[in-house]
């Protein structure tokens, strides 16, 4: 049970390092930031991966799980850095910068959607509910009062 975890934060890694190698060896002749974009989202999803990895709760006391932790968690930081002076070297100052802070403003865009729209769907259900209990009155009353009435016309007469 101790080493469940290693192989994802290996994979991620090892995505990181392929993504940087990658961007390092392209970062010159790319035209665009496009050109390298799918790397760049595979920067993030290896610190995804190795970031996930300290969450994991079998082994998380032990000496060598937490040492791989921090050094991946300190790897992933330092290939993150180097592409973010390479970006910033070949596209300007500030690059790298505006794509972080653009993917925390669409994450926290999504996020909001997604809380907005479970806000609806509730409110939604609230609302059925209600209706339903309306009918479920009106239905009932009306049973009432029709059992009333012949109830009256059956004994009165």
């Amino acid at each position: 049970m101790l080493g469940l975890g290693i192989g994802e934060a290996a994979a991620g890694i090892a995505m990181i390092r392929a993504s940087v190698s990658f961007i390092k060896e392209n970062i010159s002749t790319a035209k665009d930031i496009g050109e390298i974009a799918e790397h760049i989202d595979n920067l993030f999803v290896g610190q995804s991966k190795i970031n996930k990895q300290s969450k994991m709760v079998p082994g998380q006391f032990s000496i060598g799980a937490i040492a791989r932790e921090t050094v991946d968690a300190k790897l992933a930081a330092e290939h993150l850095y180097q592409v973010s002076v390479l970006v910033d070297q070949r596209f300007g100052h500030g690059t790298w910068k505006g794509i972080l802070a653009e993917r925390q403003k669409r994450i926290k865009d999504f996020k909001d959607r997604e809380a907005k729209e479970a806000r609806r769907k509730a409110q939604a259900r609230k609302e059925m509910w209600n209706d339903a209990k309306l009918i479920i009155y009106i239905v009932g009353g009306s049973i009432v009062l029709v059992v009333g009435v012949l109830g009256y016309i059956t004994f009165v007469d």
